[in-house]
């Protein structure tokens, strides 16, 4: 199955746009830079090799890069303590443009700064993924689905247990999933 591997920004200084994304955000410098003589400078930040921002600099003359019409934001997730994380960039003096607040659905909080090229970047607090260990010596509880695809009519079940009333089901939409709700 194919997955995401990078994303590729343009940028109007190697050496300012790597110290904003290690130094500031705190990723780290995966390879590079590299000298590509009449093509380009390249090199590669992120939290690892799975995700990861290719910073190109286009040794051609041109003016200085702005920002696309259809081109949104970057977004990296942080970890610790948010609040805290987004003070250390204000401290740093990156560009705020807009402070800590929740996200629209609310379950994180999230902050907007801008690289040195003008790219917004989205960051976003810790992802609070479910504790299995609260479940000792319990396997996950698996449900199955009848009369068709999550639309009216469709029942689900836990596997083994008596039926239980859908109101008390949660759907996670990336995977289809049940969990008992709370």
């Amino acid at each position: 199955m194919p997955k995401f591997l990078h994303t590729s920004i343009f940028v109007n200084d190697m050496n300012e746009s790597i110290d904003f994304y290690t130094n500031k955000l705190g990723l780290k410098l995966l390879d590079g830079p590299y000298h590509y003589p009449g093509n380009a400078d390249m090199a590669f930040v992120g939290h690892d090799w799975n995700a990861y921002v290719e910073l190109v600099y286009d040794l051609e003359e041109h003016p200085p890069y702005h920002l696309g019409n259809r081109y949104e934001h970057l977004a990296i997730e942080g970890d610790g303590d948010f609040r805290e994380y987004v003070e250390s960039l204000k401290a740093k003096g990156v560009k705020i443009l807009k402070d800590v607040y929740k996200s629209p659905s609310g379950t994180r909080a999230i902050a907007f700064v801008e690289d040195p090229n003008g790219i917004p970047v989205e960051l976003l607090e810790p992802r609070k993924r479910p504790n299995l260990s609260e479940r000792p010596g319990r396997a996950p509880r698996r449900y199955r689905y009848t009369n068709g695809s999550l639309g009216a009519g469709t029942r689900c079940t836990r596997s083994g247990a008596k039926r239980r009333s859908p109101s008390r089901l949660s759907i996670l939409p990336s995977t289809r999933s049940h969990v008992p709700a709370g």
